[in-house]
């Protein structure tokens, strides 16, 4: 697992330096074709296929804006708010999610992930909505991503 997520990390970090405005839909359709190919197995199958969720994405996205405007990083804001009350806020309706946080600070090579693994790997997810936002952090420009994963009731 550990070098998935570097190859997975390594790839973000590519990416996202790519990323400007215009282009932030093709990097996010990017990041969820990252998430669903497994290089160490040579199958499309980490975390199952993942498919793109415009609910998920929003959600994901006004995360990624919150942490920018409010210069935090973590999977609980300052007043306790989680991953499911930013999808209940949009009404999605789901039996399972999870989140991944990850920051990566101007001038450096590598993201950082967010401490807490909210993500369970044994729990297989079908739906994926990423956002991507910059601001401060630690007195320092840096870029968030957010990716919300969940399982939707039927």
């Amino acid at each position: 697992m550990k070098t998935r997520t570097i190859v997975v990390t390594l790839s973000l970090l590519t990416l996202l330096i790519l990323a400007r405005p215009g282009f932030l839909s093709a990097i996010q359709a990017n990041i969820v074709a990252l998430f669903n190919y497994d290089p160490l197995e040579q199958t499309a199958n980490l975390y199952s296929e993942l498919a793109e969720d415009a609910t998920l994405e929003n959600a994901a996205q006004m995360k990624a804006d919150d942490m920018a405007f409010r210069s935090y990083f973590a999977h609980t804001d300052r007043e306790g708010k989680t991953v499911f009350d930013w999808l209940n806020e949009q009404n999605y309706q789901y039996q399972s999610a999870a989140e991944q946080l990850f920051v990566k600070f101007d001038g450096e090579t590598t993201w950082t992930r967010s401490p807490e693994q909210l993500v369970n790997e044994d729990q297989h997810y079908s739906h994926i909505g990423t956002g991507i936002s910059t601001g401060k952090y630690q007195d320092r420009q840096v870029t968030f991503v957010v990716q919300f994963f969940a399982n939707p009731k039927n």
